[in-house]
């Protein structure tokens, strides 16, 4: 009988201290990943604060191109204006020119033939 209660005995023993291991396995495991899963949040963290600063730079960046654009369209826009009323106006010119030039060519032309006309008429004679 002592030899079933030492037997009783040392497996008591070894089941404590096969229960304090996994205890202290446990204990070591939970401590690693409350480590690990802190290091992550502060760098997944750190990383989506950097990320979140980076995309604002970067978006308000692009808005201050995108004003700069539209300003340069908006002054395109109103050369483009200017020379196509420019061109209008240089139009109506060469028309009241061409006006006056058609206008004047007849006269000039009978004008200069009228000298002419006088010696032709006294050679035929």
């Amino acid at each position: 009988m002592t030899i079933v209660i030492d037997t009783k005995n040392e497996m008591k023993k070894s089941i404590d201290g096969l229960g304090t291991r996994v205890n202290d396995r446990e204990r070591d495991l939970r401590s690693a990943f409350t480590a690990e899963f802190a290091g992550l949040r502060e760098t997944a963290l750190a990383d989506l604060k950097s990320s979140q600063h980076e995309t604002r730079t970067s978006a308000h960046n692009a808005g201050k191109r995108a004003g700069d654009a539209v300003a340069a369209v908006t002054d395109l826009r109103r050369d483009v204006d200017r020379l196509h009323h420019g061109l209008e106006a240089l139009r109506e010119d060469v028309g009241e020119i061409l006006a006056a030039v058609r206008a004047a060519v007849p006269a000039t032309v009978a004008s200069a033939e009228a000298p002419y006309a006088d010696q032709a008429g006294t050679t035929t004679g």
